[in-house]
């Protein structure tokens, strides 16, 4: 998978989200400057199409992850370490991919 850039990205919500995790993805989407849609009832995949993206971030109440090609990628915060050590001895690590960095 290559980089993708913030045009290739729309930000969505869980199913039902909480209203504080609607506000804050909503405020993400305006720091980030991407799309928001709210995931109501939609697929993912449909959000992504119909925006025109090429990925959605998924904000929930306790994480965020990347949703590309229907594939989620996330980041649990015990995994840190793990990640770290494996990007410094040159092993892929996948959301490092799908984030682009």
């Amino acid at each position: 998978m290559g980089k993708l850039a913030r045009e290739d990205l729309v930000l969505t919500t869980p199913v039902f989200p909480a209203t504080e995790v609607m506000d804050l993805a909503g405020e993400m989407a305006g720091r980030l400057g991407i799309p928001f849609h709210p995931r109501r009832k939609d697929t993912i995949n449909r959000i992504v199409r119909r925006c025109g993206a090429k990925a959605a971030l998924v904000a929930g109440s306790n994480a965020i992850c990347v949703v590309h090609e229907s594939r989620e990628y996330s980041f649990h915060p015990n995994m840190a370490l793990h990640r770290a050590h494996a990007l410094k001895i040159g092993k892929e690590d996948r959301l490092v991919q799908a984030a682009g960095l």
